[in-house]
């Protein structure tokens, strides 16, 4: 059954000036104030996190769960409620916090319904807890003295919130397939230790996920059954024909209830549903036999039962665990299940586990040496084939090397990655497979900043050595493939450096001016735009002619060496499809901060739609049809330079495209009708608004005159303009 299309919409981008009447002037001042309120955020907290717990020895645990996962975290299908409103108002995060402090208690049996107001304090609870998470890491250490110890500990606290809140750091598409490749790489060895092969994992929690959706309608439809009724008695007989597990009420019995209820349909409807919660715990558990039925008997029981007893917790056993730790370091993301019994699991967090699917993979092979090196051999070889297999089919003319060696001025040996290189352009590309630390995540200072080296730095030193050997030659880059056979390609004038990885920083991915601003590294001469492989795929994707990958790739290293912005890879990308990065003045000077969060539902809404079987039309760069023509034109015919000209014409902003046309053309108009004074031939010159990277684009119309007339007229007009640009392109026309 296919899922419900995710409904489209549009953001747009809204310049606002912050009222700094009331902001204090020092920076001392200004940190009081924020730690002031992340002490009352944080003193509150605790008293709030407490109170959680009161409500395990009250309910049974199981139904407490099932409550306010049915409640709180379930969506409409279709419906992506941080699209609509901006926000989750019960985001995953809490959910996993109320299932690892539900075990740390022996589970309490009492089946109580919730009634009166308790859904609603208990609902104002934990969005009051969601709000206190966010502004307790205010509070600042007071070894924070200046604006670098500031910066350095908001790096930190950006790197916790987004352990804290984010899932999902990938497509699912995108995460099955990865998962299939290392479960094929690590098989025969997985199977040798554990005698089945890792794809059951994932086929567990894929199935389990299935069946609870599908249980989530079936309850809802029972409850729509009885609701839906006119007269008491229908409402008692349609409600005990649904849940036929309870005893059946006589006709006195119905007579005492609805009087009791004062003779209130809606009363009693409220009751029955209120009781029917007490059975919601049934759809998020299941037996061992159940998953044996759901993979069709591929699996032995006695396996199922090894791979649920690792993944899960019985009541009880993190009762000596720091609660604390359950905020940035929850334990259950390497066990999301509870052990009922011998037979029976549950978890009220299935929607997260299916984004775990890799940590739980890891988490399988951790105590197994062996293993856990196979499986770090078949991610870094994983990345590395995946990387040059995705430049191969985006840029199909290009010269591809993959772990190619050089020797520099010194005779030494130096590796790199993969050597793209196409007409004007090189790619320079170093692949790290590592992931970031699970005390890198809770933000310890000296683990976060060496993964963050070694993931960021690392390839950029190894890529700056490179460039910088370019640089040195004459016309032609010797390097050398693994068969020692010597290779020449052409000395590129653009350089675009680009670090892969597995590892997803989201809205941290796009952090390098805040990096080097830091001083967090050595003295590279020119670090490397960071991006993840997933992430890679979905702008070649989405970018569909090689002109625009390659202005992508190339702009946004600018725009992070420039930019203070927060956003992701995708939320870039529909800035990108908005405005070709081509942002003028703005990008030259600081005093603008700009907010791409949330831009990405655009890209959200086409990826997982197509994946999942809607037609849905494709986001496409912002580019009036003159200008598509023109590209078109380019990438059909190919003629010398044709990339480098593509480029230019992808740098010109959309309301200038506009412009330029409009003059254009009224001068071959006016031409045509001898309007002007030279009807032979006539220019116009755009030049653009960004000083830093100037193009100029002129607009040439002749009327019959010879060609070496014409080449002079346009050598002479780029001649007096080169100066100061970083390239000119000529549109002619012989009008």
């Amino acid at each position: 059954m296919r899922k419900k299309p995710l409904k489209s919409f549009d953001a747009k981008m809204i310049e606002y000036q912050f009222d700094q009447t009331n902001i204090p002037e020092s920076f001392e001042e200004r940190i009081k104030v924020l730690r002031s309120v992340g002490e009352e955020a944080e003193e509150k907290f605790e008293t709030k996190y407490k109170d959680l717990l009161k409500w395990f020895d009250e309910h049974d645990q199981l139904n407490f769960l099932s409550f306010v996962s049915y409640y709180f975290f379930t969506s409409k299908e279709g419906d992506d409620e941080e699209a609509r409103t901006g926000t989750i108002e019960f985001p995953p995060h809490i959910q996993e916090i109320l299932q690892a402090l539900s075990l740390t208690k022996e589970r309490n049996y009492e089946p109580k319904p919730f009634l009166g107001k308790s859904p609603f304090d208990l609902q104002n609870s934990l969005k009051e807890i969601k709000d206190l998470l966010d502004l307790k890491f205010f509070n600042f250490p007071e070894a924070i003295k200046t604006e670098n110890d500031f910066n350095k500990y908001k790096l930190r606290i950006d790197f916790m919130a987004d352990t804290m809140a984010v899932r999902g750091w990938c497509y699912n598409h995108q995460l099955q397939k990865m998962l299939n490749d290392l479960c094929k790489g690590i098989g025969k060895e997985f199977f040798k230790e554990f005698g089945f092969s890792p794809h059951f994992i994932f086929e567990i929690i894929d199935k389990l996920i299935a069946n609870v959706n599908i249980k989530l309608k079936i309850h809802q439809g029972k409850i729509r059954e009885f609701v839906s009724e006119n007269y008491y008695p229908s409402v008692f007989t349609a409600y005990e024909k649904v849940f036929p597990q309870i005893v059946k009420s006589t006709k006195e019995t119905r007579e005492n209830l609805f009087n009791f209820f004062k003779r209130d349909l809606e009363q009693l409807k409220a009751a029955f549903v209120s009781h029917s919660d007490l059975f919601l715990c049934k759809i998020f558990t299941f037996s061992i036999d159940d998953i044996f039925e759901f993979l069709d008997g591929k699996l032995e029981n006695n396996k199922i039962a090894l791979i649920m007893d690792k993944l899960s917790y019985a009541f009880g056993e993190l009762k000596v665990e720091d609660k604390g730790h359950f905020i940035l370091n929850n334990p259950i993301h390497k066990k999301p299940f509870i052990k009922i019994d011998e037979n029976s699991y549950y978890s009220c967090i299935l929607g997260v586990v299916e984004h775990l699917k890799l940590d739980l993979l890891e988490f399988f092979v951790k105590d197994k040496p062996n293993l856990n090196k196979t499986l770090s051999k078949v991610k870094a070889e994983y990345l590395e084939n995946s990387v040059r297999n995705l430049f191969e089919v985006n840029f199909p003319t290009a010269t591809i090397m993959q772990n190619v060696y050089w020797y520099d001025e010194k005779k030494e040996r130096h590796e790199t990655d993969l050597v793209v290189s196409i007409d004007d352009f090189l790619f320079v590309v170093e692949s790290k497979s590592g992931l970031l630390t699970e005390s890198a995540k809770r933000g310890a200072t000296e683990r976060l900043f060496k993964n963050l080296k070694d993931l960021i730095e690392a390839p950029s030193y190894q890529a700056s050595k490179f460039i910088n050997y370019i640089k040195s030659q004459e016309s032609q880059v010797a390097i050398y493939d693994k068969k020692k056979r010597k290779q020449l390609i052409p000395k590129p004038n653009y350089i675009i450096p680009l670090g892969v990885t597995l590892a997803q920083f989201g809205v941290n991915s796009t952090i390098l001016k805040k990096l080097l601003k830091l001083e967090l590294f050595d003295k590279v001469e020119d670090i490397t735009s960071s991006i993840n492989l997933n992430d890679l795929e979905i702008v070649f994707d989405i970018l569909e002619s090689i002109p625009q990958k390659i202005h992508y790739l190339q702009r946004r290293k600018e725009i992070e060496d420039t930019l203070d912005f927060l956003g992701d890879e995708m939320d870039l990308l529909a800035m990108y499809l908005e405005s070709g990065f081509n942002l003028g003045e703005l990008e030259e000077n600081n005093t603008h901060f700009f907010n791409f969060v949330l831009l990405s539902k655009k890209i959200d809404n086409y990826v997982i739609n197509i994946n999942n079987g809607h037609d849905q039309m494709k986001p496409e760069l912002k580019l009036t049809k003159w200008w598509v023509d023109i590209l078109n034109f380019l990438e059909k015919w190919k003629p010398k330079q044709w990339l480098v000209q593509s480029y230019i014409l992808l740098n010109i902003p959309y309301d200038d495209q506009v412009k330029f046309e409009k003059l254009f053309k009224k001068q071959s108009k006016d031409m045509l009708n001898a309007s002007l004074q030279d009807k032979n031939n006539n220019f116009l010159i755009y030049k653009s608004a960004n000083s830093l990277r100037q193009f100029a684009l002129i607009g040439y119309n002749y009327f019959n005159i010879q060609k070496a007339e014409r080449d002079q007229q346009i050598f002479h007009i780029i001649t007096a303009e080169e100066e100061n640009t970083k390239g000119i392109i000529v549109i002619g026309k012989n009008v």
